[in-house]
């Protein structure tokens, strides 16, 4: 039996780019670093640093119907 360890993270980046999301907005901070960097490192998503991320999100999901995820801590 092979085993394979997966991080949180890890899962939870391939199952959102699995869903077809493709950008997660969100501010980086103390407490979304290491995320961050995952999603920066695995280059499956593209991370959109932004100050009021939740609010720009919103209509690029409407112009294009896919899904965006916004990460807050």
């Amino acid at each position: 039996t092979i085993t394979m360890s997966v991080s949180v993270g890890e899962y939870l980046i391939r199952r959102l780019h699995a869903l077809g999301v493709r950008h997660v907005f969100g501010v980086a901070g103390d407490f979304a670093l290491t995320l961050d960097k995952m999603i920066v490192d695995m280059k499956l998503l593209q991370f959109v640093n932004m100050c009021n991320g939740s609010f720009s999100f919103s209509p690029l999901t409407y112009r294009s119907e896919k899904p965006y995820t916004c990460f807050t801590f």
